[in-house]
């Protein structure tokens, strides 16, 4: 074969060869492909909170809710953060709870376009409503001690704390355990209270040690139509007869009844007065005098139905 006839036969394979290697060359060509649109885009334009929860007690929980603009939303997942997890903790579903008294910020991102929307959630803390003190005793010695207790509703309230008070420390004191001790005779009040405002109190009565005091009684009228003039008043303490200058141990704390009757003025009813005081420990102490009126009707005689007014007095002096 000679070279004419090579030339013949090497020619159409070459070409064949040039054409494939353009047509390879062709398809890839340096300009990128249009990115296509996924369902991450899809759209997006708005994300907002389809509740209106806005506040929690602590330890209580809320589900939020997000809803997209537009509403064909496919492509839907989100991540969920709290500015403060030691107030506010969510879940990655949108479950929120509150952990601490305060304000703490939730943000929500569209993963894919970046889109977010925020929303504050206050936690408020549970509140003491109501308090009750509890004690078996309302009166106690001077020199003694009880213990009181107390409940606080609800039982969950965040603040459990109380403060004890005593309306008058010379008569009973009070420590922060709410124990009661009795210094001097007379009567005070015990006070449990809450800082979130609620509070209770008892009135106790601290009886003080006896003292002999003495007791003399006087009356006078200052009315003019003689009633009562011819009958003589009788004394008694706490329903017991005394004579009108009498001796009678008597304390701090007693609660003590004074009466003064004229029997048979009336001639229906003995004419009485009387006068209960609880004493303090000033008036052991210092002594007192108490003062109170009868009315006096005349039952029988030229002055049948007329009435005096007497005021008796009563001088308690310590002996």
């Amino acid at each position: 074969m000679n070279n004419h006839t090579k030339i013949i036969y090497t020619f159409p394979i070459a070409l064949v060869f040039i054409v494939w290697f353009l047509c390879s060359c062709g398809s890839y060509s340096s300009t990128p492909k249009p990115t296509e649109k996924t369902e991450a885009d899809d759209g997006i334009t708005q994300l907002y909170f389809s509740d209106e929860t806005v506040s929690l007690m602590i330890g209580e929980s809320s589900q939020l809710e997000i809803n997209f603009s537009p509403a064909n939303v496919t492509y839907n997942e989100l991540t969920w953060k709290s500015s403060d997890e030691t107030v506010v903790e969510v879940s990655q579903n949108g479950m929120i709870r509150g952990l601490s008294a305060g304000d703490a910020t939730i943000t929500v991102t569209h993963v894919s376009s970046g889109k977010t929307v925020s929303k504050k959630i206050e936690v408020l803390p549970i509140s003491v409503e109501r308090i009750t003190v509890k004690t078996d005793q309302t009166t106690i010695n001077e020199g003694e001690s009880i213990q009181f207790d107390y409940s606080i509703y609800p039982q969950n309230a965040n603040d459990q704390s109380v403060v004890w008070t005593s309306s008058d420390s010379s008569i009973i004191t009070v420590s922060e355990s709410g124990t009661v001790y009795g210094v001097g005779g007379g009567k005070a009040t015990v006070t449990c209270s809450s800082p979130d405002g609620p509070s209770a109190s008892v009135e106790i009565t601290v009886k003080g040690k006896p003292v002999l005091m003495s007791v003399s009684f006087s009356s006078s009228c200052s009315d003019y139509n003689h009633v009562g003039d011819y009958w003589s008043f009788s004394y008694s303490i706490n329903g017991e007869a005394v004579s009108n200058n009498t001796s009678v141990t008597m304390a701090a704390g007693d609660t003590i009844e004074f009466s003064a009757t004229i029997p048979g003025a009336d001639k229906d009813n003995d004419d009485v007065g009387k006068k209960t005081v609880t004493l303090s420990k000033e008036d052991i102490q210092n002594g007192f005098t108490l003062t109170w009126t009868v009315s006096v009707r005349e039952g029988h005689g030229r002055y049948t139905g007329y009435i005096a007014v007497w005021t008796i007095s009563a001088v308690v002096c310590r002996k």
